[in-house]
């Protein structure tokens, strides 16, 4: 029941947020006749060069971070083919990455029960873990990771908010804007939305000012950058909106109002100076009568990954890539994989992720393709997965596997100690749980064999001694703060 639970839940949340072998790709159209653009003067996104590469301060884990079925969030190394268990119990309708890679925001279920569910801050690199003010949604990332905007809910009520990624408080309630707005944040600390205060076919910008000491000064309305490239109209509505890795183009969404929360709409791209706009889609979602969310940018800003799902009926989700610089789409899903929903994309732009689910939306599957559609192949390692997305490039002094880097002092092959006071429990899995193998006492010495695993804000290590039924388990170091064991050097 908790699975049923939650899958619809995953639906409510895609449809509140407006969120094989492919298709031949299909060129734009003209656009729709409704729509007035005021701006089509300009330079579009230009196509990517086959020589685009990571930024040389960045560096490519080949990571994935998922939340399988049986609700264990995981760092999948496609390199190395293995698996790191971060956290169990955790539910799959938020799974939110910092830029840099080094953080997660997630889902974990109270007591077992489908609801209310608690979310988490998680330091993928040490393993701490904050627990959030209230339940999230909505999250978007400022591009430096320092925080995050997203909808929390106090008191049954969504409240858009500024938060720290350092410590999980709340920086500043943004009371002014409603619920319903869909927005960004530009490398410069711009925020981007559509303004549904005065009206949804417009974009307008403030500035996110902080002090020398870090402290939220307040947003300033940029005047000069408001883009309204259509007249106004009652006919349509900015529904949906993303910025480009270099925050040098807006890619948005306007639908065509209808009484349904699902609106048919074109995908437009703009540059951020009013100039270069670009019907991307044509008029053909208008007329096969579907919705376009769930926007992503391609690393090198020459493609976008959404998702379109029909507005009659039953949620038909499909993934789609178009290029930016208006040459055509690429439908990904069809064929052996019907649906798909959460399109990322690998670090290099070379791959995109997307997560398919079979017609009673059960047996869900991670599947790699090129952005073509083309060479599709599950995930290997995880027979059903709930969520998914590749973890982005960390910075070069990251540590992408060890997630215990700044806390540990322990390696493999090394042996450890355990420190003076309470018992160490030993464990027959890397986190708490009904999984006890044993306690031992302070001066038991043992080989370090594998590890860490970071869960449930502990540090984790594969130990082997004769103090053990068995001879191995899990036990902890500690919890980030304290150490229960230290190296031995005999």
């Amino acid at each position: 029941m908790k699975k049923i639970t939650f899958l619809l839940f995953v639906l409510c949340i895609c449809l509140l947020n407006a969120c094989g072998q492919p298709a031949a790709p299909q060129s734009p159209g003209s656009s729709p006749t409704v729509r007035v653009p005021s701006s089509t003067t300009g330079t579009a996104v230009q196509a990517a060069t086959a020589t685009w590469a990571l930024p040389p301060d960045r560096i490519d884990t080949h990571q994935v971070i998922l939340v399988d079925i049986n609700s264990n969030l995981q760092i999948l190394d496609l390199q190395e083919s293995t698996m790191h268990v971060l956290e169990r119990d955790c539910e799959a309708a938020f799974l939110y990455l910092s830029p840099d890679g080094s953080k997660v925001i997630y889902t974990t279920a109270v007591d077992n029960d489908s609801y209310p569910w608690q979310h988490f801050l998680l330091d993928l690199e040490n393993g701490r873990r904050i627990q959030l003010e209230g339940p999230v949604s909505q999250t978007i990332w400022d591009p430096h990771g320092d925080f995050f905007i997203a909808e929390i809910q106090t008191n049954d009520i969504l409240i858009p908010a500024i938060v720290s990624a350092v410590d999980g408080r709340i920086i500043s309630p943004l009371d002014q804007f409603p619920i319903g707005w869909d927005f960004d944040i530009s490398n410069a600390g711009q925020l981007l939305f559509n303004d549904v205060v005065t009206g949804m076919d417009s974009i307008k910008a403030l500035d996110i000012r902080f002090g020398g000491e870090g402290q939220f000064l307040g947003l300033t309305e940029d005047l000069d950058r408001v883009l309204q490239p259509f007249e106004p109209s009652d006919e349509v509505v900015i529904t949906t909106l993303a910025i480009s890795p270099d925050s040098e183009h807006i890619a948005f969404v306007l639908a065509t109002v209808n009484q349904s929360s699902r609106m048919p709409g074109d995908l437009y791209v703009i540059n951020l100076d009013s100039t270069g706009l670009v019907n991307l889609t044509g008029g053909r979602f208008i007329q096969e009568h579907r919705a376009i969310v769930g926007l992503n940018w391609s690393p090198d800003g020459s493609r976008i990954a959404f998702v379109s799902d029909s507005i009659e009926g039953a949620y038909d989700y499909q993934v789609h890539v178009v290029e930016t610089d208006g040459s055509g789409i690429f439908d990904i899903t069809g064929g052996d994989f019907p649906n798909g929903h959460n399109p990322s994309w690998s670090p290099d732009g070379r791959q995109l992720l997307y997560v398919t689910w079979g017609t009673n939306y059960f047996g869900q599957y991670g599947v790699l393709t090129n952005p073509d559609g083309t060479i599709q192949n599950l995930l290997p390692g995880v027979s059903n997965v709930l969520t998914a997305a590749f973890r982005p490039a960390l910075s070069l002094s990251a540590t992408p596997v060890n997630c215990a880097a700044r806390f540990t002092r322990l390696e493999i092959g090394m042996q450890a100690i355990v420190t003076e006071g309470d018992r160490n429990r030993v464990r027959s899995e890397p986190a708490q749980g009904n999984n006890l193998i044993t306690s031992i006492p302070a001066g038991t010495v043992m080989d370090i064999i594998d590890g860490p695993v970071c869960a449930n804000g502990l540090a984790f290590w594969l130990v082997e001694s004769i103090a053990i039924p068995g001879g191995v388990g899990w036990t902890a170091e500690g919890d980030f703060s304290e150490y229960w064991l230290e190296p031995y050097n005999p």
